[in-house]
Order: structure tokens, then C-alpha cells, then sequence
């Protein structure tokens, strides 16, 4: 059920800050779990039980989960000045766009006219930063969920296929 929450996490918006406290929440339930086991297993001289060396790879992945939503929620929310490596966009505008489902096709849309030719630009630029930005962002944050599906199922397959 906590891994099945940490999944949840990755359904909400890039923008949205609850996806940390989601995160910060399962995170906090696998310690809890972890205490718990530490508390009621008795310990054993010669081997770690199953279920704690599971519930210890969740809650390393969890971790590395959390500072991944950190890095997107910041690309996602920051207005950088400068755009993302030519080679990124490239590689995520072709061959990664299909396996990852990344939606670049939004439009220039968002330009506001002004008086001033130089803040046209200048707010195009920055509209364009932004949404290159956000697709880096959208791009990591759905590596990351593949990887953590793909790393639980292994996992899983590992612990259950000795039983």
C-alpha cells in the first residue's frame, strides 16, 4: 500500500508541492513499518528477515524518490534565464518523447504584446525557457517512476521467488 502511495505521488501535477508530502508521508510510514519490525522480529545471528531488507530497498528507493521531486518541482516552478542544453531538448524533443509520452507540443501561446519590441522578446524567451524547462522536468520525473516501477517488481520477483 505505501509503495502503491509513492506511485500515487508521481499522478500529480509536476507544479504541485503536495507531491513532496506525499512522498514525505510514505517515506515516514516505511520508517514507521521499519521500527515496528525492529521491535517485534527477534533478531537473528545469521540472516536479515525478508520483510526488513524489503521494507530497507522501499524506503532507500522512497528517499531517492523525494530528491528527485525536489530537483523537478524546482525546474518545474523556477523561471531560469537560460534554456536547457541543445542536446537535452534534442533528445527529449525525438527518441524519448515517444517512450516517455511528452506532450511538447504546446504552442507559443502566453506571449503578452507590449509597447516595447524588447519585452516581447524578452517574455517570449522566458515563456520558452520556461516550457523547455518543464519538459526536462516532466521528463525526469517520469524516468523516475518507470525506474522505481521497474526496481519494486524486481525486488518483489527477488524476495517472493525463494518462497
Amino acid at each position: 500500500v505505501v509503495s502503491i502511495m509513492t506511485l500515487l505521488q508521481f499522478l500529480l501535477p509536476l507544479t504541485n508541492s503536495k507531491r513532496l508530502t506525499v512522498g514525505c508521508c510514505s517515506a515516514l510510514i516505511t520508517t514507521l513499518m521499519l521500527i515496528y519490525l525492529a521491535n517485534t522480529i527477534p533478531p537473528l545471528a545469521s540472516k536479515m528477515p525478508i520483510i526488513v531488507k524489503f521494507f530497507g530497498q522501499v524506503l532507500l528507493m522512497e528517499m531517492l524518490i523525494l530528491i528527485v521531486e525536489c530537483v523537478t518541482l524546482r525546474l518545474a516552478t523556477s523561471s531560469p534565464s537560460l534554456a536547457p542544453p541543445a542536446r537535452l531538448k534534442a533528445l527529449l524533443m525525438g527518441p524519448l518523447s515517444v517512450v516517455l509520452m511528452l506532450d511538447h507540443s504546446h504552442s507559443q501561446n502566453g506571449k503578452k504584446s507590449f509597447d516595447n519590441e524588447d519585452c516581447v522578446v524578452h517574455e517570449a524567451t522566458t515563456i520558452s525557457h520556461n516550457r523547455d524547462w518543464l519538459l526536462v522536468a516532466t521528463a525526469l520525473d517520469r524516468m523516475a517512476a518507470l525506474i522505481f516501477i521497474l526496481i519494486f517488481i524486481i525486488t518483489l520477483l527477488a524476495y517472493v521467488a525463494p518462497l
